[in-house]
């Protein structure tokens, strides 16, 4: 008896781990492992899965994917998992891994079916990196070496990217949490970014909103779109039907915005100088206490306030335009000038 029922749970164990087997689908797994070699670049082009990458002291990179494909009809899931084919290729300057679908036919996928082709990847963080992936997420740990990402349709969750050069490319991706960014070019488009602190870096963001910390001398093109940052060293800035909020601006820069909002809450008493030139959208400007400035300002068809304690140089009010150069802390000469011109759109000053 006892023999009997030893047999009957090893017989249940097995129909357990078929059954478990089966409600995953097909899966075929990739285990490989490669000694990084010198000056090689990491190159990754997934789709229809998530990429998560670690990083490790070895110099070795650790490759394990996962391909599931779970149909209905097993036959179509069998035909679907042999047209995926992971391409590994090991040159003198490019590790090179990429998911291969030939879709020709039919390779549409019905409801409660699922195709998924997730990586795993460890590596130094010192190599290099261009990652791709479309249709699925993002986790990439902080990292020294140059990175370049283009992400779409997924999410991403990245940590502190050191290297000065990067290059990212986010669509349709949210949220994009970035920990920090030594500098680059960063593109966001129909998406959401969360950007910790960074260096210099060249932005462009259209139908997306961006929120950053603090940031160095930075150029910034915003489109359809909203745009946060705590602290700005210098800014060249071009925004359109957007709402721009620059909680303090160090050095100052210049500003083209046209059909938005534009905020500064804190203008630095060690600017430099700055230039804003709006149309058809309200500018608010706060001034540090203690400042020393020359200003320039101009309004057509609009509201201008002012605070008071400047010195009034000229000033002029015909029609609808407006016009004031005054200083504060000095007499105007020799000081940073801030430089106001708006059209159909309030500027106020404070």
């Amino acid at each position: 008896m006892p023999r009997y029922t030893s047999m009957l749970l090893i017989a249940a164990l097995l129909l357990a781990s078929q059954l478990a087997s089966a409600s995953e689908g097909l899966v075929k797994k990739i285990n490989e492992s490669y000694k990084v070699k010198s000056g090689q670049i990491l190159a990754i082009s997934n789709q229809f899965g998530d990429v998560e990458i670690t990083h490790w002291d070895k110099q070795e990179v650790k490759v394990e994917i996962e391909v599931i494909v779970d149909y209905k009809n097993q036959e179509k899931g069998q035909e679907q998992l042999d047209k995926i084919q992971i391409k590994i290729e090991n040159g003198d300057k490019k590790l090179s891994i990429k998911t291969d679908i030939d879709n020709k036919g039919d390779a549409s996928i019905s409801k409660n079916e699922k195709m998924e082709i997730n990586y795993t990847i460890s590596m130094p963080a010192n190599m290099p990196l261009e990652l791709k992936n479309k249709f699925g997420d993002i986790s990439l740990d902080s990292r020294t070496a140059k990175t370049m990402i283009e992400l779409q349709f997924g999410s991403a969750k990245i940590g502190k990217l050191e290297h000065m050069e990067n290059d990212l490319t986010f669509k349709f991706s949210d949220p994009v949490i970035i920990d920090g960014l030594g500098g680059g070019e960063l593109v966001v488009k129909f998406s959401k970014l969360e950007l910790g602190d960074c260096g210099n870096i060249d932005l462009t963001s259209e139908m997306s909103t961006t929120n950053a910390s603090d940031m160095g001398d930075s150029k910034v093109k915003v489109s359809h779109g909203g745009f946060t940052a705590a602290t700005i060293e210098k800014i060249d800035l071009k925004s359109s039907m957007s709402t721009i909020k620059i909680e303090r601006l160090e050095k100052g820069g210049s500003i083209d915005a046209g059909y938005g909002k534009l905020i500064i809450e804190e203008l630095s008493k060690n600017f430099e100088g700055l230039e804003i030139d709006s149309k058809f959208g309200p500018v608010e400007i706060g001034i540090e206490q203690g400042s020393k400035l020359k200003l320039d300002a101009e309004t057509s068809m609009a509201d201008l306030q002012l605070p008071s304690g400047y010195k009034v140089v000229k000033s002029s009010d015909v029609g609808n335009n407006k016009s004031f150069q005054g200083a504060i802390g000095g007499d105007g000469s020799s000081l940073p000038v801030l430089k106001v011109t708006n059209s159909f759109g309030s500027t106020k000053i404070r």
